[in-house]
């Protein structure tokens, strides 16, 4: 029986953890609205979308929402399964960004390149950073 102590969670992984659960109340919060504001006559004429049209983007924010929040505090528990999770959507951040850089000009750019920076800073903190992988391996043990 080992008596060494588990390695705390890096304050940067705690970030991401604590800004993915407030990410995800927001867009349920969202979605909420959207779907309790879905026959408003005012609501559906400004935005020019049909009321399923509504309803359904709303559904969707709310799972998402829910999802992001599960996952985040996967992430702030160490689990595993979260953190491979949140590196498939952050590829997919990152490959969006290439695209935006590669197919847009202008400001778009600017969107796209950032977009590359926050996945690669998200990944490095998930996946490359020592501490990181021995906070993640600690609940492999």
């Amino acid at each position: 029986m080992s008596t060494a102590a588990a390695p705390p969670r890096p304050w940067y992984l705690t970030l991401v953890g604590v800004l993915g659960i407030i990410q995800g109340v927001v867009t349920t919060i969202a979605g909420i609205a959207l779907v309790a504001e879905r026959n408003d006559p005012d609501f559906i004429d400004h935005i020019d979308v049909s009321s399923d049209a509504i309803t359904s983007t709303g559904i969707a924010a709310i799972i998402i929402g829910v999802i992001t929040i599960l996952v985040s505090f996967g992430l702030l528990r160490g689990s595993n399964a979260a953190r491979l999770i949140l590196g498939v959507v952050e590829l997919f951040h990152l490959g969006g960004g290439i695209y935006v850089l590669i197919a847009h000009s202008g400001v778009q750019r600017w969107d796209g390149l950032w977009a590359i920076i926050w996945a690669l800073l998200i990944l490095w903190i998930i996946f490359g950073s020592e501490r990181s992988e021995a906070f993640f391996d600690r609940s492999r043990v």
